[in-house]
Formats: C-alpha cells, sequence, structure tokens
C-alpha cells in the first residue's frame, strides 16, 4: 500500500503511539532503524506493519513475512 496523505488512518495510529498511554493501550510501540527492524525479525518479534520511504525500498532488511 502507498501511504499519500498524512491524514492516513496508520499514520494517524502510528503518531498516537508516540504518547505512552496509546502504547499502553494498544499494546504496541514503533521501532525505527533498518537495523532495529532486522534486530526485531531474528527474535521473532509480533511486527505488525513497517513503514518505509521510497527511497529505501531496496533496503537490505528482509520484509517477507511482514506488511510492508
Amino acid at each position: 500500500m502507498t501511504i499519500t496523505s498524512k491524514d492516513n488512518e496508520t499514520i494517524k495510529h502510528i503518531k498516537k503511539l508516540k504518547e505512552k498511554k496509546y502504547r499502553d493501550e494498544y499494546s504496541e510501540f514503533i521501532i525505527e532503524g533498518i537495523r532495529m527492524i532486522e534486530e526485531a525479525l531474528i527474535e521473532n518479534a509480533n511486527i505488525k506493519s513497517v513503514i518505509i520511504c521510497d527511497d529505501c525500498k531496496s533496503a537490505r532488511c528482509n520484509f517477507k513475512r511482514i506488511n510492508v
């Protein structure tokens, strides 16, 4: 899926996760950076989705088992 608007519901949800009360409410949190994603994959973390910019589509991280 391509996100073209800052008013996208996914983006709104992610922005909410910057606040602890929403992280607690949804039992979700944000990790940033390819290295952190790679570590989460190694640990078999339950990753809901990965949001990347167009410039990062060729990143070395293997996203085959998660929603990008």
